[in-house]
């Protein structure tokens, strides 16, 4: 298993923060005729304390990063629910995220530094790497808790569509 790009994502939430790890590698199918599927592995998906302030929300991703530090790493930012102080915020760090909204609008688009995806293509994309067997979850994520929270769900979504989009190579 070679890992070609690992993606954390920030959502800073409506009720409170939440955070997905994910890791995008190919996987070798067959001996004789091998073919190569990638495979998308959640490995965490938290919410985390609605208290939580942004230089804490920061040392949690800089510290997630720093055990991937071998890979390539993308840092995703949802601005749907951002505050304009964590705006500000996240705008003078390091991390250079890249930053999404999530919209009810029929394409997703590009406008200066931020990404606007519709919801329903952030689904599409999930339904597709299920239908291709290319969506894997870590054993302590519950499929049942992401389903009844919206932070997590969003989390989710915009990692699962920003590495589905992203095919640069390592």
């Amino acid at each position: 298993m070679h890992v070609k790009k690992t993606y954390i994502c920030l959502e800073p939430g409506e009720h409170h923060p939440a955070m997905c790890v994910l890791e995008k590698y190919s996987e070798k199918i067959g001996h004789l005729n091998p073919t190569f599927k990638m495979i998308y592995d959640v490995r965490t998906l938290e919410a985390l304390p609605s208290g939580m302030t942004n230089i804490d929300m920061r040392e949690k991703i800089t510290a997630r990063m720093k055990t991937y530090i071998m890979g390539d790493i993308r840092c995703i930012l949802g601005y749907t629910y951002i505050t304009e102080q964590a705006k500000r915020f996240f705008e003078g760090t390091s991390l250079k995220p890249v930053k999404i909204t999530v919209t009810g609008e029929e394409k997703s688009y590009k406008d200066n530094f931020m990404i606007y995806v519709p919801y329903s293509e952030m689904l599409h994309n999930m339904d597709e790497l299920n239908a291709q067997d290319s969506l894997v979850f870590g054993p302590d994520i519950l499929k049942s808790k992401i389903i009844e929270d919206d932070d997590l769900d969003l989390a989710l979504l915009m990692t699962i569509w920003y590495a589905y989009q992203d095919t640069e190579h390592a």
